[in-house]
């Protein structure tokens, strides 16, 4: 009886660790390629075209495809200030614009269709307070929530559709004092983390975050690259690609670029290697006594 009871303890133990392990992964990446964009600001992938919709830094919103080839463009309103942008599940653009210049008169999100008009009805949400640097943007398909990169108050920030007051939102430099220019940000649709890059004033990498700010991992860009100012981040699942744009600012003589890599795996945080191999040997002990 003392056996089976030290088994069944162990067993229970281990569907402890299977329900309280974290689910977080973290991403491999390696370099497949890139190509020139002047001086490239936010970068979203749109799954219905295969493409890529990239801004200027300014009010040009450009689409090109994974190779670089330009498809088209649109300007939105004068003086707008547009890095971060996202390509919605109805197919439309989320723009996240840091001017007073828009119809709103303050830093907002807004919805536009891919050929560049605004959406009547659409997301259309004044952020600031408490944002007022809107560097990237991102739609979270799985709660319908929008995360925002703000580079100056070195926060992730989490928003309704309709703006206001955040939801949520963690220090960047509380992760690692250095990460302090959040620009470019995206949802894994996969793991559900956010992928975020840190410019040249910062780090120069790639972020794996969890929604509630905890580290999954870090990818020195330049580094693995040679392209120094990550300034925007996107992903397409469907294909294992991620994509970063470097504004470069001829740092490195390089030039800017848009560069493509391969997701290679999605393997278990150690912490839940090393938490469910505990549950293992757990589990070994407790047939060990069974046999005695």
């Amino acid at each position: 009886m003392k056996a089976l009871r030290y088994s069944g303890l162990a067993v229970l133990a281990l569907a402890a660790v299977g329900l309280a392990a974290p689910q977080a992964k973290a991403i491999s990446i390696t370099l497949d390629n890139s190509f020139f964009f002047e001086s490239p600001g936010g970068v979203a992938f749109d799954p219905t075209s295969g493409n890529l919709f990239v801004t200027d830094g300014g009010n040009t919103i450009s689409q090109v495809t994974t190779a670089g080839v330009p498809v088209s463009s649109f300007s939105v309103f004068a003086g707008a200030d547009i890095n971060g942008l996202d390509v919605l599940p109805n197919g439309n653009l989320l723009l996240a614009d840091q001017s007073t210049n828009n119809p709103l008169g303050n830093t907002a999100l807004l919805e536009f269709t891919k050929a560049g008009v605004a959406v009547p009805g659409g997301i259309n949400a004044v952020i600031n307070p408490p944002s007022g640097d809107a560097d990237g943007v991102a739609f979270n398909a799985g709660t319908g929530t929008i995360f925002v990169a703000d580079d100056s108050d070195e926060t992730i920030y989490e928003f309704a559709t309709g703006g206001g007051a955040p939801l949520s939102s963690f220090l960047t430099t509380a992760i690692d004092a250095a990460f302090d220019e959040s620009e470019g940000i995206t949802v894994d649709p996969e793991t559900g983390n956010l992928l975020v890059v840190d410019d040249e004033s910062g780090t120069s990498s790639l972020y794996e975050l969890t929604t509630d700010g905890d580290l999954v991992m870090v990818v020195d860009l330049l580094a693995l690259t040679g392209f120094d100012d990550p300034e925007g981040v996107t992903i397409d699942r469907a294909n294992n690609k991620l994509y970063v744009a470097f504004d470069d600012d001829g740092v490195n003589s390089i030039g800017d670029r848009i560069a493509q890599f391969s997701i290679v795996d999605n393997v278990p945080e150690p912490a839940t290697l090393a938490i469910f191999g505990l549950g293992l040997l757990g589990l070994g002990f407790a047939q060990r006594k069974r046999l005695i």
